[in-house]
């Protein structure tokens, strides 16, 4: 074995033979409900790391990958080399071939990524930017803000939003909800403003620290919670079958929650 091969034994493999793969860059696996892996592959001329992945609606396996090159002709399922932008999506089919590639919408990498019904939704940090297969300019608040893309099952944008303060914004979470809304936990650097035509409320909104944000079907905010004293820091989002969802953070000393903040309007 050369320094630059990877073997997995047979005992470990789904087919009871081992696999071997020659040098490349980004790594993917197919590994079987039993723990076994089905194909292991490592693309020789594109992709440095991958940034996010998931599985759409052909039940194919897309990474989002930053690194340009190109996919080599044995590599994909047409028998044709792929040219690879930077921060492509890079389908692979059930047989591990690569079966598609094209650049996501924005010109920075996406940082996480959500399949949803009849398309995706990714996040990204960026200053100044223009979504490239459409005609829609973003310009950041001061240093990296977040923007949220939504795409059909056509990768055409249903909607984007951009939101973020005067510092170098982060983005915690996100997820869609069970409703078509969105929900995003995210760290404002200082103290910032959401327009008033990026709500429903019609009013602007003032923001600053880690945040939770709703987006509602056409990208606009409906619900702002800025952190409270006793919850310091939220950084996980999962959604519910309710149409609510489940958040993960850290709480500094004992946690008081208002009744008009719970469901059955009683303190917590």
């Amino acid at each position: 074995m050369t320094s630059t091969e990877v073997r997995i034994p047979a005992e470990m493999t789904a087919s009871g033979q081992e696999i071997v793969t020659t040098a490349g860059k980004l790594p993917v696996v197919k590994i079987d409900s039993q723990g076994k892996v089905v194909w292991f592959k490592r693309l020789q001329k594109a992709g440095n790391q991958a940034i996010s992945s998931f599985l759409n609606d052909a039940g194919n396996f897309v990474v989002i990958a930053n690194g340009s090159g190109k996919i080599l002709a044995e590599e994909s399922a047409s028998g044709l080399e792929i040219s690879v932008p930077n921060n492509s999506f890079i389908e692979f089919n059930q047989d591990g071939l690569v079966e598609s590639v094209r650049p996501s919408a924005t010109v920075v990498r996406p940082y996480q990524v959500d399949s949803t019904e009849g398309g995706i939704i990714y996040a990204s940090e960026a200053a100044n930017l223009t979504l490239n297969n459409q005609a829609i300019t973003f310009t950041s608040a001061g240093g990296n803000d977040v923007i949220i893309v939504k795409e059909n099952a056509d990768e055409k944008i249903v909607w984007a939003q951009m939101v973020g303060s005067s510092g170098g914004d982060k983005l915690l979470d996100f997820n869609e909800l069970t409703n078509n809304k969105v929900v995003v936990v995210m760290n404002f650097v200082n103290h910032g403003v959401i327009t008033a035509d990026k709500t429903t409320f019609g009013y602007d909104v003032e923001v600053q620290g880690r945040t939770t944000l709703i987006l509602n079907e056409n990208g606009l905010i409906e619900h702002v919670e800025n952190e409270t004293e006793e919850i310091s820091y939220l950084y996980d989002v999962e959604k519910t079958e309710d149409g609510g969802f489940l958040a993960v953070g850290k709480i500094t000393g004992l946690l008081n929650i208002a009744a008009e903040k719970t469901k059955d309007n009683k303190p917590i």
